[in-house]
């Protein structure tokens, strides 16, 4: 049958076959099943459902002619078929679910059972938040940084296979808004509230979960602590590697929120470079060499909020001042030992050494002294040491506290002062007394060693010892000896006389004494000893001596200690004595008796010797002859002719020992060599009767020509030509003459005046009144170059020494008409004593020293040259010259008389003569030695040596020739040389002769 309306026949047959009849029966044929439809409610997502979800099976009978549903079941996996009156939902577990279900119409078209599977999901989903880092947690606390990103991760549990998958995340912050999370967010600094849930693809929703955040975006803050030892100057740190440096840090709560400082870090820079790198924070101890270091440090807190990197610097100083102690002035070091006084300040100087850059400063220093308290050191309050033997111990310590090890310095205080005295050596004298010279000071020479000793007392154990001993003389400057006896002279450059020696003596700190003095008297002159008679200066007839001898002469010092006087013969060595030793002065005058009775007439040397209290000696030698004058020569005999006399009256010598006589009654002047050899007569027929005679230093020669009245001048033209170039007039009988110092002295006879005039025969002076006798025809007259007058006062009988003013000075009597007058060396003074045929001489003082009575015939005038005695015999027509015999003649003496036109020799004759040095001694002055060998020609060679024999000057004598004085003579420049004694060896040679004489002479600066 086909769908829809059929009618159906049928039968039956049974099983034999019958067969029942064919029915019909209209039927409906209804062939198509019902068809069931599922209808689930929203939300839909795929096959999930939810239990809240209903599953509506909608059944519908299609066919042709349906027959109407009749019923509808359904089965849930597995559970019976149940049918279906309403919708229904799946619960139980979530998982996979079969809903098998069918329809059947009312004739019971069942439809296929049908299915769906669906996933039943009633779990919703689980959401995580998720904070992203940095993130810390404490206390059930998240603490987490702006940076750190909120992830919301969410799952939709799958069970038993069953996930309908997440739909979305929703959240808000702080109550706000909801928003679909859609990725990672982050948060501000604050507390933060995270509301959320998701939701799966059918609605499950999860419970809404919140979060508290602590959202920490502050970063901590460190900060530095330094312990003792420390010290801050000027925003400097100055630390030790004992100071601890701490660090701390704090994180501070902003917006209600800190998470806490997570660590510390530091690293420590030196001025050399890295020192430590970066560390975690512990206690820090710098430790290396001293120096600058800068620490860096920062802190992080737990979310790594960094801090900005801060730094300190600090500069290091681990080292101990330096101290070092000085002694101020006064102080003194030997060896190892320090002397000061007790008013040398002690210094201590701290340095607090400067490493790499680095010193803290001394912060004080301390000493004491002796083991004494510890006292602080203060520049303005420096130690003083008392006397002794000291001990300072010192240190310093910095501003650090770094202390320097105790020091310690020994110091040898010694405030005492040394001690001088003064000694005089030899030669010295302590007093002194001889007639006429008295003293209590003690007197000293520039030989007199003067010693000054000091000691340094030695007291507490201590002396620094004599550092030096000063001296003045005179209040002069100051002599320094750097030891402890000083030696010294009064040096010779002093003049003598009394002197104020200060001196004391400071020890090698300085330690003086007040200065002591002694007055002494300084001696370096040797006695003044000179003989008047004998007398060095004389020569010839004035060297002789006879009989018993008043020797005259000056000792004098005001020291003087003795003097004596002996003699010896001239080629002798030993000495006899003369005069015996006498402790006096003597001031031009006697000296004392010498008896030359029962010498053997020759050549004597009479020593003169004086010594003072210190040994200053001084002697004077003279070379005199015992015996009968010596007649050298003889000039004329009676007659008219050249070299022949009559009468004659006066002669001159001329400086080349040319012999001029005055001829008185032949009218003329005859002129002879120093021989005695005539040279030129003149004047015959111009003078009358001439008589007095002299010649000048320029050849002239002027003539009292008596019965003229007048004195003529006279000039040589030549040996033997002459003219008169000049006359004084208003003259009375004119007689004596002399010429000195460019004046013309003229005894004005019988106008019983001296007359002076000058070179240009001009009246300058008379002399003839202030004579308590006056002039009674002066007949001699002699004068010296600005001193005294001699004069023979012919009626008077005596002879007068007038100053060159014309005052009396001395007058000598005891003549029978004395005439010619003439002065020898030292004053020694010649009178012809006419009427009594004799010669006299006569020493400075007007006593009479020598007669010489040479068996004259009324002796006239008389001149002296050379030491040697020039008389003219009147009227034996004759000019005889006495001298002292030559010191090396032997045999009988002889004579050369000369007559008219005899030729004389000369006799020249080479001996030794007249040898001595003057002045002697020689005092701020050269010296000069005179030599005197009897000839012009010799080779004469000199030197000079020191008392020890030590040659200190040389040279030849042979062109120092004096023809004035018939000598050698040499000016020895003694500048440089020292006062002392010297010995003078002289040697001529001659013709194959040698001479040589010694002798001794002082010189004092």
């Amino acid at each position: 049958c086909e769908e829809g309306e059929n009618v159906i026949k049928y039968y039956s047959v049974d099983v034999i076959g019958n067969t029942e009849a064919e029915k019909t029966l209209s039927v409906i044929a209804d062939f198509s099943a019902a068809e069931t439809g599922v209808l689930i409610s929203a939300p839909v997502y795929e096959n999930y459902i939810t239990s809240r979800i209903s599953i509506t099976l909608i059944a519908e009978d299609k066919g042709v002619i349906p027959s109407g549903v009749k019923e509808t079941k359904y089965s849930i996996s597995q559970s019976p078929f149940i049918g279906y009156d309403s919708p229904f939902t799946i619960s139980g577990d979530d998982g996979i679910y079969t809903v098998n279900y069918y329809s059947a119409d009312n004739v019971l078209n069942a439809e296929i059972v049908k299915s769906i599977t669906v996933k039943l999901d009633n779990s919703p989903p689980e959401t995580e938040i998720i904070a992203g880092l940095p993130q810390y947690i404490a206390d059930n606390r998240i603490y987490i940084s702006p940076r750190a990103e909120i992830e919301l991760a969410a799952t939709d549990p799958s069970v038993n296979e069953a996930a309908a998958g997440l739909e979305n995340i929703r959240y808000r912050i702080d109550g706000g808004e909801w928003k679909i999370y859609t990725g990672t967010f982050t948060l501000t600094e604050g507390v933060r509230a995270i509301e959320y849930y998701a939701t799966d693809n059918i609605g499950n929703a999860e419970e809404i979960k919140a979060q508290i955040y602590y959202v920490d975006d502050t970063a901590p803050e460190t900060s530095i602590a330094i312990s003792q030892p420390k010290y801050l100057p000027d925003g400097s740190i100055y630390i030790t590697s004992s100071a601890e440096i701490t660090l701390s840090a704090i994180d501070p709560v902003a917006e209600n929120v800190s998470c806490g400082v997570a660590l510390t870090k530091y690293r420590i820079l030196s001025s050399t470079g890295i020192y430590e790198d970066w560390r975690i924070d512990e206690s820090i101890n710098i430790t290396g060499p001293d120096g600058v270091y800068t620490i860096e440090y920062y802190s992080i807190d737990n979310l790594e909020n960094t801090e900005i990197v801060k730094s300190i610097t600090v500069k290091l100083d681990n080292t101990q001042p330096i101290t070092t102690i000085t002694a101020g002035e006064p102080k003194y070091a030997s060896g190892e030992r320090v002397y000061i006084t007790s008013q040398t300040e002690i210094v201590l100087t701290a340095e607090d050494p400067i490493v790499n850059g680095v010193a803290c400063g001394v912060l004080y220093t301390k000493y004491r002294i002796d083991g004494g308290g510890w006292i602080v050191y203060q520049t303005e309050q420096v130690p003083l040491l008392q006397e002794g033997i000291r001990k300072v111990e010192y240190c310093s310590i910095d501003n650090l506290g770094n202390k320097e090890i105790t020091r310690e310095q020994v110091y040898y205080v010694d405030a005492t002062a040394s001690l001088s005295s003064l000694a005089l050596g030899e030669p010295f004298c302590a007093s002194h007394s001889i007639p006429g010279v008295e003293h209590s000071t003690a007197v000293v020479s520039s030989l007199t060693p003067l010693t000054i000793t000091a000691i340094d007392p030695v007291i507490k154990e201590v002396a620094s010892g004599v550092k030096e001993i000063k001296w003045r003389i005179a209040g002069g400057g100051w002599q320094t000896a750097s030891s402890a006896v000083a030696v010294f002279q009064i040096e010779d450059t002093f003049a003598d006389g009394e002197y104020k020696i200060e001196y004391y003596s400071a020890d090698n700190l300085l330690n003086t004494e007040p200065a002591k003095d002694r007055t002494v008297i300084l001696d370096n002159t040797a006695p003044e000893v000179y003989l008047i008679f004998p007398s060095t200066a004389n020569t010839g007839l004035c060297q002789m001596i006879n009989g018993t001898v008043t020797v005259r002469g000056t000792v004098t010092d005001p020291h003087l200690k003795y003097f004596n006087l002996d003699y010896r013969a001239y080629n002798g060595t030993v000495w006899q004595t003369a005069v015996s030793t006498k402790e006096i002065i003597v001031e031009n005058g006697d000296l004392g008796e010498w008896n030359t009775a029962g010498l053997d007439d020759g050549w004597y040397v009479l020593r003169l010797q004086a010594v003072d209290c210190v040994n200053n000696a001084s002697e004077t030698e003279v070379e005199v002859y015992a015996g009968q004058p010596y007649k050298l020569m003889e000039i004329g005999s009676k007659g008219k002719g050249d070299g022949e006399f009559n009468h004659p009256g006066y002669a001159a010598i001329d400086e080349d020992g040319g012999i001029y006589v005055s001829d008185t009654e032949n009218g003329r002047v005859q002129k002879f060599s120093s021989g005695g050899e005539h040279l030129l007569t003149f004047g015959k027929g111009i003078l009358n009767e001439p008589t007095g005679i002299a010649v000048d230093n320029a050849g002239m020669v002027y003539i009292a020509d008596r019965n003229n009245d007048r004195v003529v001048k006279i000039e040589q033209t030549s040996n033997d030509s002459w003219q008169l170039v000049g006359e004084i007039t208003g003259l009375n009988k004119p007689h004596g003459i002399c010429v000195s110092s460019g004046l013309i002295y003229i005894a004005d006879r019988n106008n019983d005046r001296i007359q002076v005039y000058d070179s240009a025969l001009a009246r300058v002076a008379e002399i003839e009144t202030g004579i308590e006798v006056e002039l009674n025809k002066p007949q001699g007259v002699f004068a010296v170059k600005d001193g005294e007058i001699y004069i023979s006062d012919r009626n008077n009988d005596r002879a007068l020494v007038l100053s060159s003013t014309g005052s009396l000075k001395q007058k000598i009597e005891g003549f029978n008409k004395p005439d010619g007058v003439a002065l020898g060396g030292r004053g020694f003074l010649f009178v012809s004593d006419t009427n009594n045929d004799k010669v006299k001489m006569f020493t400075p003082e007007g006593v009479l020293a020598a007669v010489t009575d040479g068996d004259f015939n009324k002796p006239g005038g008389v001149a002296v040259f050379n030491g040697e005695l020039y008389v003219v015999d009147s009227l034996n027509d004759r000019v005889v010259k006495y001298g002292a015999p030559p010191k090396d003649m032997s045999g009988g003496r002889t004579v050369m008389v000369l007559g008219a036109k005899r030729q004389n020799s000369t006799l020249a004759v080479f001996e030794l003569k007249e040898v001595y040095a003057y002045p002697n001694p020689a005092k701020r002055v050269n010296p000069k030695i005179h030599f005197d060998c009897g000839v012009s020609d010799a080779s004469v060679n000199l030197r000079i040596f020191t008392i020890a024999g030590e040659q200190v000057f040389g040279c030849d004598m042979s062109n120092n020739y004096v023809a004035a004085k018939n000598a050698y003579e040499y000016e020895w420049d003694s500048t440089g040389k020292a006062s002392g004694v010297y010995i003078y060896l002289i040697k001529a040679d001659r013709n194959g002769v040698s001479l040589k004489k010694t002798g001794k002479m002082a010189v004092i600066k």
